[in-house]
């Protein structure tokens, strides 16, 4: 064979790996941008690639739901600032060009080409290819991208103040209740589209600039020109927040303040002692969220994690995991972790829609940007990375048991340990030899620092004996996006009076509990014993042959029905809900 075609060969192997490890990654739950047959016939195809088509589920089901959280939030900007209104269009232009800015961006997003563009592709759902997508991913990104350094938790609760002040103004007699609210939605929505849609749609975009898959930040970094050259942003069209930004929204007043119903004493929360990982006082929370963990899951054995009873088991008939998680060992400290992330998630879901002030910012990040750290830090180091090495390691084991005996298999195995002692659990005891690590570890987030910032986050507000001074409608009843195994389980167990965001965040307190003592604490059951060892499932504890997960049958919701009179008592008495004597 000569040179060149040797070279060609090698070529052609690059561009089929990258391919199939792309496709791969749009096929993940989190984003279902291809399907999993899709997937299949990429990685069949080893000389020619295949149809670049898109999953009937994004086109039909993700899209939707795209266009409608876009539409929210433009629906909401052209109310607060009509492009007809010339008067607040000139003052918010003379008192705050940043925040005419923004909103002048987010009020002529193009949503009737965008609803048009999504129409017609779901005509034919099974036929629509990556190419179909480019100006749908175009009109999407565009504003995004030209947003992109305007940040939702620091800078939004700016431009909400101006908007309060801008319309009280104007006539204090039609500041109703509604208007607050609307204008409220904003940093919400904001949050919504700006982070949750632009990760969403992410491999979509690098799906249709590049022919290689990378980590979200490195893509959104390294290829900013080609990112700015596809969605037609020249110099200049970009917002860009002034320097004082940080500053100015902590002195602005807000809502209460203009209305003249806000305390100022209580902006002194007197909570500079953080809560540590001993004493009586964390033992005590740690306790009440495990056992409001089992009153939500009963049967699932939070009660006694240390034991490891196996959480996938139960869990599989609650949540849609990830492809993978099947495979790790009940006694492997990352099952637990998961779950409790899963679970927590779906709290996070309420926790997104309190209407958070700008005060939560003066002490720290904020804490939607915590919550959402700590979600990308689960996605990228358990789901991408940890799963990664795992499934290597497994699948060699797979071929034969003596894997681990030979220089590869001490390799993989030390990388193994190596990262899950590094980024998740740092107090592991395992044994690392230097000369099998042979990847560079370039994370800048970890497990631990990321959960335990956002319990302090928590544990803060929960101490504060003035809750108002982190959310305005804190008392108010709890909103999730959409009904998920938590929200459903809420709503039986409390009655309507009683379903209040102060519930979701003591919960969401409760469960950021246990993953902070799991994780960091050198005393956590997942230290206790040699659980590092066990890693992947296996035909009985002695084995070292992997062993798939097999369905027993277990029915939760069943479980959580026929009990659901105790869970109810058990419930009010752990959130300490006085419940009314009949007359």
């Amino acid at each position: 064979m000569s040179p060149a075609e040797n070279h060609e060969g090698s070529r052609n192997t690059n561009a089929y790996a990258n391919r199939v490890k792309m496709d791969r990654f749009l096929a993940r739950p989190t984003f279902r941008i291809k399907s999993n047959r899709q997937v299949l016939w990429s990685a069949l195809s080893f000389f020619n690639a295949p149809p670049d088509k898109v999953s009937k589920f994004f086109v039909t089901k993700r899209l939707t739901a795209v266009c409608n959280v876009l539409e929210q939030l433009i629906t909401t900007a052209r109310i607060v600032f009509p492009r007809n209104d010339q008067n607040r269009s000139a003052w918010l232009r003379v008192h705050s060009p940043f925040s005419y800015n923004v909103l002048n961006v987010v009020r002529r997003w193009n949503m009737s080409q965008i609803a048009a563009i999504t129409g017609r592709l779901q005509n034919h759902p099974r036929d629509v290819y990556i190419s179909d997508l480019k100006k749908l991913t175009q009109l999407i990104y565009r504003p995004i991208i030209i947003l992109d350094a305007v940040d939702a938790d620091r800078h939004i609760p700016l431009i909400v103040n101006k908007l309060y002040r801008l319309i009280y103004s104007e006539d204090d007699v039609v500041f109703s209740e509604k208007q607050k609210k609307t204008i409220q939605n904003l940093t919400r929505q904001y949050g919504e589209v700006c982070g949750g849609v632009r990760y969403a749609l992410y491999p979509l975009l690098m799906k249709l600039l590049c022919d290689k898959w990378y980590d979200y930040d490195t893509f959104f970094t390294e290829h900013r020109q080609k990112i700015y050259a596809f969605l037609d942003i020249k110099k200049g069209d970009s917002v860009i927040p002034p320097r004082q930004a940080e500053r100015a929204v902590s002195d602005m007043p807000d809502i209460d303040e203009i209305e003249h119903i806000g305390d100022q004493a209580n902006l002194e929360t007197g909570v500079d002692d953080k809560s540590g990982l001993k004493g009586q006082r964390f033992e005590q929370t740690l306790k009440n969220g495990l056992e409001i963990l089992e009153i939500l899951f009963p049967g699932s054995g939070w009660n006694r994690p240390q034991f490891f009873p196996d959480f996938y088991q139960y869990f599989v008939h609650v949540f849609d995991f990830e492809k993978g998680v099947q495979r790790l060992h009940p006694e492997n400290p990352v099952l637990q972790i998961l779950v409790l992330s899963q679970i927590a998630r779906n709290v996070f879901d309420a926790l997104r829609n309190l209407a958070i002030k700008s005060g939560d910012n003066a002490d720290g990040p904020s804490l939607g940007k915590l919550i959402r750290s700590w979600e990308e830090a689960v996605e990228k180091l358990v789901y991408h990375d940890y799963f990664k090495l795992l499934t290597e390691y497994v699948d060699y084991y797979s071929i034969s048991a003596q894997f681990r005996k030979i220089s590869y298999g001490r390799k993989v195995a030390n990388e193994l340990h190596y990262f899950t002692k590094s980024f998740m659990l740092p107090f592991f005891d395992c044994s690392v030899d230097p000369k099998y690590i042979h990847f560079s570890v370039r994370e800048e987030v970890n497990l631990f620092d990321t959960i335990k910032a956002l319990y302090e986050k928590l544990d803060e507000i929960i101490r504060a004996p003035d809750k108002t001074v982190f959310f305005n409608n804190f008392s108010s009843p709890f909103d999730f996006n959409m009904p998920n195994p938590v929200s459903r389980r809420l709503c039986s167990l409390f009655d309507k009076e009683h379903r209040t965001n102060e519930i979701v965040i003591t919960l969401a307190h409760a469960i950021t509990a246990a993953l902070h003592y799991l994780i960091n604490s050198p005393d956590s059951w997942a230290y206790a014993s040699d659980h590092h060892r066990k890693k992947f499932r296996s035909r009985h504890s002695a084995s070292l042959i992997p062993f798939e997960w097999q369905d027993q049958g277990l029915h939760p919701d069943t479980l959580f029905r026929n009990s659901i009179e105790t869970l109810r008592r058990e419930a009010l008495q752990k959130f300490k809900i006085e419940t009314k004597d009949p007359d």
